[in-house]
């Protein structure tokens, strides 16, 4: 098992497609922090339906994804 995961991380195309996989995850996460942080703080929403209302939108998200009508 591990020696087809190191001949996959030679392969540059599953490297480069691997980091951009990781910065497109790590921007969702914190622009999530972001929408939570700036309806609780800026905008005095109660944390609770701050952090409701950014789970709704990313299931929205989610949702919309998956949907091919």
């Amino acid at each position: 098992m591990l020696e087809n995961l190191g001949r996959s991380l030679q392969n540059p195309v599953v490297v480069l497609t691997g980091s951009l996989l990781l910065v497109y995850v790590g921007m969702e996460a914190c622009i999530g922090n972001w929408a939570y942080t700036v309806q609780s703080v800026a905008r005095q929403t109660p944390e609770l339906i701050a952090g409701y209302s950014v789970s709704a939108y990313w299931l929205g998200l989610t949702l919309g994804r998956d949907y091919q009508g």
